[in-house]
């Protein structure tokens, strides 16, 4: 499949389709986001946020750590402004084969976006990271 417009590819949002970033980014009838590695400490910090388009999206996330250590983190995502999924993956487990790590979701068209996370354990700062696919209808 071509990028940015050959061969009947679709929009392509932002200037680096292949970086990463907050934003959502298109490819014909695909999104993907890719938040990169960041540092979240007790504070909600955002790995995500976007407003979609006219379309409804069905998605894919894919959440991981940089970090090994025995802190809580707890993911939650928004959709405009309301929390429709929250967890805490246990820093005791987050080795384990069973961790959660992958969801995934249909989000409406207009719709804000917001993925962020947060140590719940101590001040202390953990790299965090989620990865978004999909496809727009």
């Amino acid at each position: 499949m071509a990028l940015g417009g050959g061969g009947g590819a679709g929009n392509v949002g932002g200037g680096n389709p292949s970086g990463i970033g907050t934003s959502l980014n298109f490819i014909g009838d695909h999104v993907y986001a890719n938040s990169g590695v960041i540092a979240c400490n007790n504070l909600p910090t955002t790995l995500i946020e976007s407003t979609t388009g006219s379309q409804y999206m069905i998605i894919r996330l894919d959440f991981g750590t940089g970090s090994v250590s025995s802190r809580d983190m707890k993911w939650e995502i928004s959709l405009d402004g309301q929390i429709v999924y929250s967890y805490v993956s246990s820093g005791t487990n987050q080795a384990g084969a069973d961790a959660q790590n992958s969801i995934k979701m249909i989000i409406p068209g207009q719709t804000n976006l917001l993925i962020t996370c947060e140590n719940e354990t101590d001040s202390n700062s953990e790299n965090q990271s989620v990865v978004l696919s999909g496809r727009v209808y």
